[in-house]
């Protein structure tokens, strides 16, 4: 669903909840890995329980109304550097690293000044529809630098970038926005240098529908050096 179909979705179901007039109150009981018991009360169709996240999660919950209730868990967070795990969800996702003559190169270690390029392949998996509004996210590390290819031309063999709808270049992250066709793939790519001699995180590459959740795929991070010219690690 797309933001105005959510948004009138929830206009409905607010005004059919007025139409069925009020109901019992909720209540019931909640605990967190058994520490203290929090009773919960109220007129709403609707209550919220903030979880302490640094507590293990069991969560014991008892309905004490005669109300049915339903209960929803919502956990979100950031993995922690290097605990990220690549996926692929009716997309696939592609990434690989080339110097300007097209080669394949290992970023895991690289020279201070070595020009490159992060080229993307995205293909759509052939069993659903069109893929509308999908956005490509791609952060880099803060010893590379990007160069923005829509006021520079790189000189090197890496092809044409195919067609998108909208990309945004920032210091160090680049975001594409564009649509597949069924079983079509796209390929993008990204001119980067090592600039700043040190250890980085290259964080986690991912693409999504931006309204269909099922449809993602995420490329996982690792750690990267920029290293000096004489340097041998």
């Amino acid at each position: 669903m797309n933001t105005q179909e959510i948004a009138y979705s929830l206009l409905a179901m607010s005004k059919m909840l007025n139409l069925m007039g009020k109901k019992d109150e909720l209540k019931f009981n909640f605990s967190q890995s058994g520490q203290k018991n929090i009773q919960a009360q109220t007129a709403l169709p609707l209550v919220q329980q903030k979880l302490e996240s640094e507590k293990p999660n069991q969560i014991t919950i008892k309905n004490t109304s005669k109300a049915v209730e339903f209960v929803r868990i919502i956990q979100i967070g950031t993995p922690s550097a290097g605990n990220e795990t690549s996926n692929a969800e009716n997309i696939t996702l592609d990434i690989k690293y080339v110097n300007p003559k097209g080669e394949n190169i290992d970023i895991s270690s690289l020279k201070q000044g070595t020009k490159f390029f992060a080229i993307i392949n995205i293909k759509h998996s052939g069993i659903l529809p069109r893929y509308q509004n999908l956005a490509l996210k791609q952060i880099f590390p803060s010893g590379w630098e990007i160069t923005n290819t829509r006021l520079e031309t790189p000189e090197s063999v890496v092809p044409k970038a195919s067609k998108f709808d909208y990309q945004d270049i920032r210091d160090d992250r680049v975001y594409t926005f564009f649509s597949l066709s069924k079983n079509e793939s796209k390929t993008f790519y990204v001119n980067l240098t090592a600039s700043y001699i040190g250890k980085y995180y290259l964080p986690a590459q991912s693409v999504g529908a931006m309204y269909q959740s099922q449809i993602n795929a995420t490329q996982a991070g690792k750690w990267i050096n920029v290293i000096g010219n004489g340097d041998i690690n």
